[in-house]
């Protein structure tokens, strides 16, 4: 039998399972211990009725309308589902990726970009993708020697060490794969090599080996320098207009940062950008002007706000008196035309 953490908290501090009713308390934790594994349940309130012992009517999930995304005619999706049960997925963890396989077979990849993560560039997953045909070939190019202390060994007996390590956003590519023996390796660990060559005397003979790699290393590293330095003006500009947008927001919200690390977790942020602002100005406009006694939710947080991707909720056109006035005209002629065709048949 599948297990699934419970939120213990919803008795004693959130405000929302408190407005509940009894019965509807069930139905909520029927709900979420029903749903799939990636918060999908299909509609069957018949069967949750009986289950629990009570006798629900199809408008129980209007009652949710705030936690749960109705997909299709018969599913509903509870979105906070997987990030509480399993926080972030990653694509190189291989539990997750049946739930990544599973969001997109339903087309709901929308709704998780933010918690989607691809670690693609951690170090785990550089250090997995350099394969042992490529280590063998790199030995065999560096003729089973080691290019730091110069010494010839067996193939297990040596390693391949980055010359620039990869926690200093080194690279699997060639030129930064290099020969090393046991002992050198552990001597070098996560150094760079201008500490390293200091540390054991190895200048004169080192440079003789590495020089060309370590200048081919040098101009390229300096190449992604500079295109990150225009990259991160351009973040910094992204980052000031998505302020702007998050002061303007009226409802509950943290502190630029984080809402914006948040926010460039969607995959394809830059689009979304500039359609928040006018979004959010048009249902503020909006609520403004709504007549008295009109139901209007209150503002979601932020997060959760371009979370469900509210920026494209249809705002209802105000009826103006002009066009009830034309509807009602509309109506006469057709009653004329009707009254007129009836007395020719009469005829």
């Amino acid at each position: 039998m599948s297990k699934r953490f419970t939120d213990i908290s919803k008795w004693l501090s959130n405000k929302w399972f408190f407005t509940l009713s009894p019965t509807e308390k069930l139905f909520w934790i029927f709900l979420c211990e029903n749903c799939s594994s990636i918060g999908i349940w299909e509609e069957n309130i018949k069967l949750a009725g009986i289950l629990i012992g009570y006798d629900y009517d199809a408008n129980i999930m209007d009652v949710f309308s705030e936690r749960v995304i109705k997909i299709d005619e018969s599913k509903y999706l509870i979105p906070d589902f997987i990030s509480f049960q399993y926080g972030s997925l990653s694509r190189e963890s291989r539990p997750h990726q049946s739930y990544i396989k599973e969001i997109e077979k339903q087309g709901l990849s929308k709704f998780f970009s933010d918690i989607i993560i691809d670690e693609s560039n951690t170090i785990p997953a550089k250090r997995k993708r350099l394969t042992q045909n490529k280590k063998d070939e790199i030995i065999a190019r560096d003729q089973f020697t080691c290019q730091y202390c110069g010494k010839q060994d067996k193939k297990e007996f040596l390693v391949i060490d980055h010359i620039i390590p990869l926690i200093k956003n080194g690279t699997n590519e060639d030129e930064n794969l290099i020969t090393s023996c046991i002992n050198c390796n552990s001597l070098k660990s996560d150094l760079d090599l201008k500490t390293f060559i200091e540390r054991n005397n190895l200048k004169d003979k080192l440079l003789d080996r590495v020089s060309k790699k370590l200048n081919t290393l040098n101009k390229r590293v300096q190449t992604l320098k500079e295109q990150e330095k225009v990259k991160d003006k351009v973040i910094d500009k992204d980052k000031e207009i998505f302020n702007e947008v998050r002061k303007l927001f009226p409802g509950t919200k943290r502190g630029n940062n984080t809402e914006f690390d948040n926010f460039t977790k969607h995959k394809n942020w830059k689009e979304i950008l500039p359609l928040l602002l006018p979004a959010i100005e048009e249902q503020i406009k909006y609520r403004q002007n709504v007549p008295d006694k009109t139901f209007v939710p209150e503002w979601k947080n932020f997060k959760t706000w371009i979370y469900q991707r509210c920026w494209e909720e249809e705002i209802p056109r105000k009826v103006e008196k002009e066009d009830v006035l034309k509807v009602v005209k509309e109506n006469l002629k057709k009653e004329k035309r009707e009254q007129e065709e009836s007395k020719k048949v009469k005829l």
